[in-house]
């Protein structure tokens, strides 16, 4: 077990001596640089063998949660448990809304016409789409479609990119490109808040693939509480610590305000993500206060 700190980051038990202190954004990055690559990915406490393959590649399973997590919630399964917001989903939408000619380019992927960089009308109504760059598809090991490779190649010669790059590795190695989204302090915060205990929610079997790309822990509430009574979902919201998640009606806040659009899941401007990331930042940091507050009383009783 970890001497546990308030905010302790999970991805220095994954980095160890290469988790930079200074730069939050970039060990997330190296995080998912990491995925799934040499086993690098998995808790080291675990013997390879019986390690659960499906399990890999999500620091939520790591064993020493897992403990932390059944002394907490001694009477509940903990085998379940999902990051509550994710960073990435984010973290893409920022770097579209910020940087549209590099990551929302005209064209598809579907078939051989070049992608081309968007004409002005088109970055008007450029809205964040889960379809376009940045991608983390772990099936692909993460590397850059060659379509984007000779879109960089040609239109962004400035870009450090190479055959075979991951998305990562693109975003590492050209990381002040992107200054604007990555000097966000409320990014940087969010980027070591993510893999915290107060980002760690136990859910049923199979939730994740319910959740789709709906990465926000409102909208995961909201699955959660449709199939049970009120003083069921009352006992539900003092249980797991989420009470700053919910108003004094034990009503669900929305972390910005969404619209009916398509994709109204995500944050459509710069403002929704601001908002976003102070709202879903107090929301970890008072949860996981709660938390430690919770495992100190029992560990003193006991």
């Amino acid at each position: 077990m970890i001497d546990l700190i308030e905010n302790y980051d999970f991805k220095k038990k994954l980095l160890g001596d290469l988790y930079n202190n200074e730069n939050p954004i970039k060990n997330i990055l190296l995080a998912y640089e990491l995925a799934y690559k040499d086993n690098n990915y998995r808790d080291k406490e675990d013997d390879y063998f019986n390690f659960n393959k499906f399990k890999r590649g999500h620091i939520e399973n790591y064993k020493v949660i897992d403990d932390l997590f059944k002394k907490l919630f001694p009477s509940s399964n903990t085998e379940h448990k999902d990051i509550m917001n994710s960073f990435w989903t984010t973290y893409k939408c920022y770097l579209q809304i910020i940087y549209p000619k590099i990551f929302k380019p005209e064209g598809t992927m579907k078939d051989e016409v070049p992608l081309k960089i968007p004409q002005k009308s088109h970055l008007n109504i450029s809205t964040p789409d889960m379809r376009y760059s940045p991608f983390k598809e772990f099936n692909n090991d993460g590397k850059i479609q060659k379509k984007y490779l000779a879109y960089y190649k040609k239109n962004h010669p400035f870009l450090k990119v190479y055959d075979g790059m991951t998305w990562a590795k693109f975003l590492i190695e050209n990381f002040e490109v992107f200054s604007k989204v990555h000097n966000s302090e409320e990014l940087k915060k969010f980027a070591v808040l993510t893999h915290t205990i107060g980002n760690i929610a136990i859910v049923p079997d199979g939730f994740n693939t319910s959740r789709k790309f709906n990465d926000y822990w409102d909208m995961g509430l909201k699955l959660l509480q449709k199939d049970l009574s009120p003083n069921e979902w009352e006992n539900y919201i003092n249980m797991n610590f989420f009470n700053n998640y919910v108003d004094e009606n034990n009503n669900i806040k929305q972390y910005f305000k969404r619209s009916n659009k398509n994709n109204s899941y995500l944050p459509q401007n710069e403002e929704d993500i601001i908002r976003f990331l102070k709202n879903v930042n107090f929301c970890i940091e008072t949860r996981e206060k709660d938390m430690m507050k919770e495992l100190h009383k029992k560990e003193t009783t006991n």
